[in-house]
């Protein structure tokens, strides 16, 4: 009988769901949580994440010395690595046959890092794309967003 996965996430978590499907031809009766990831690094200050001072360089136009941050965010690369780590989790399994489609539930933001870490067999994969976060949804009001 194929299945589908929900999968819920944001840059902290993601849970995953198996549809539990009712007798043929029967609507979805719920969702089961069987499975869920976490990323501490979603929730720590940025002082936490940057691992060491910035380097300090010269510039043939400046004085002195300057500090070379450049633009990056922790916050941003810890979600990217995350969005990277759900879709090897998801590609595995998708190999292994645990599922046949998937139902992705995520923040517009974060939907587009996974969007980007994504193979095209995953993505062909995806039944429904639903731009929200629910992570905080109970468990049974998360249906009532996938119509």
């Amino acid at each position: 009988m194929p299945k589908n996965w929900t999968v819920v996430v944001n840059r902290t978590k993601a849970k995953i769901f198996v549809d539990q499907v009712g007798p043929v031809n029967r609507p979805v009766k719920g969702l089961k949580l069987i499975e869920e990831l976490k990323n501490p690094l979603g929730r720590e200050r940025n002082k936490a994440l940057q691992n060491s001072k910035p380097s300090m360089g010269r510039s043939p136009t400046s004085v002195g010395p300057h500090s070379m941050t450049g633009e990056k965010n922790p916050h941003e690369d810890a979600a990217v690595e995350f969005a990277k780590k759900v879709c090897l989790h998801l590609e595995k399994n998708q190999y292994n046959k645990n599922f046949e489609g998937l139902v992705l539930v995520a923040e517009p933001h974060f939907m587009g890092l996974l969007k980007k870490k994504m193979k095209k067999k995953l993505r062909d994969s995806v039944v429904q794309w639903v731009n929200k976060d629910l992570s905080k949804t109970p468990m049974k009001e998360i249906l009532s967003h996938l119509a």
